[in-house]
């Protein structure tokens, strides 16, 4: 994340970047950037994660009500992703029972 006036990482990191990548990062870099995602207080951390996904969760199911009902309005049936698959696996199904 660029910004004026946060730092993520500094030059002299580079070096501990390149060595231990994702410890860095989990380490240092996000709770430069995010404080509640500080390794120091786990229950912050925890808190802050938890409503993270929850409000995710909440976006993706309010998403999909809207889909839902565009399609309902609007008497579209969407077609699932597996059903083609669904429909291919059954004939060679049959094509190996006969």
């Amino acid at each position: 994340m660029q910004h004026p006036e946060v730092v993520g990482m500094y030059p002299e990191e580079y070096p501990l970047l390149i060595e231990k990548g994702f410890d860095f990062l989990v380490e240092t870099v996000i709770p430069r950037q995010h404080k509640n995602l500080s390794l120091e207080d786990p229950i912050k951390r925890s808190t802050a994660l938890e409503m993270g996904k929850t409000a995710l969760l909440n976006d993706t199911m309010s998403f999909i009500r809207f889909i839902r009902n565009c399609c309902r309005n609007l008497a579209i049936i969407p077609e699932a992703p597996w059903v083609p698959l669904r429909s291919q696996r059954l004939r060679w199904t049959l094509l190996l029972i006969s």
